[in-house]
């Protein structure tokens, strides 16, 4: 492994962290906010493993992340073309960027993942992750991204811990 893949792997770790604490996150802000975090430093760790098309989806989500965090406060950000507009954006940097077929699916993993984020429900997000990081699991398997790999599991892990625990308080509190 060179130092670039050591050094991506590193970022991709530090994106695993966010990404735990993001499906544990009970409020819809808090998820944006770890999220954000998890796309600017996996979009970090794509490109240095090689993965244009992972990396430019990655920045086009942290913009997109950071829009549905001020989507509660600011008005023109609760228009609903714009989920439309980064699903779109999401797709065509993908498909632009892409390096092999198998990049195609984690384009379409992010953009079922874009479509679901921008309804701000975290069970339906928590939910959408079980489908979106199995795709991409395969294409880090694929690609190889050892860390990213290791994130989409633990993605899935943690959407299915947060589903559980969070029905369990929905029916203690009914």
């Amino acid at each position: 492994m060179t130092t670039t893949e050591i050094l991506g792997n590193a970022l991709g770790v530090v994106a695993m962290v966010f990404g735990f604490c993001s499906f544990q996150a009970k409020t819809n802000k808090r998820l944006m906010v770890f999220q954000s975090l998890v796309c600017l430093f996996m979009g970090i760790h794509y490109v240095l493993l090689g993965s244009p098309s992972g990396c430019a989806m990655n920045m086009v989500g942290f913009v997109r992340n950071v829009v549905y965090y001020f989507s509660e406060d600011v008005k023109w950000l609760k228009n609903r073309a714009i989920p439309f507009v980064f699903t779109a954006v999401l797709g065509v940097m993908g498909y632009v960027f892409r390096e092999s077929p198998y990049a195609f699916l984690m384009i379409a993993g992010l953009v079922i993942n874009s479509l679901c984020l921008s309804l701000q429900n975290p069970h339906l997000v928590r939910k959408s992750i079980l489908l979106t990081s199995t795709m991409v699991l395969i294409y880090d398997i694929l690609l190889p991204s050892v860390s990213g790999a290791v994130y989409e599991s633990i993605a899935i892990i943690s959407s299915v811990i947060g589903l559980v625990r969070y029905r369990k308080k929905k029916q203690i509190t009914e």
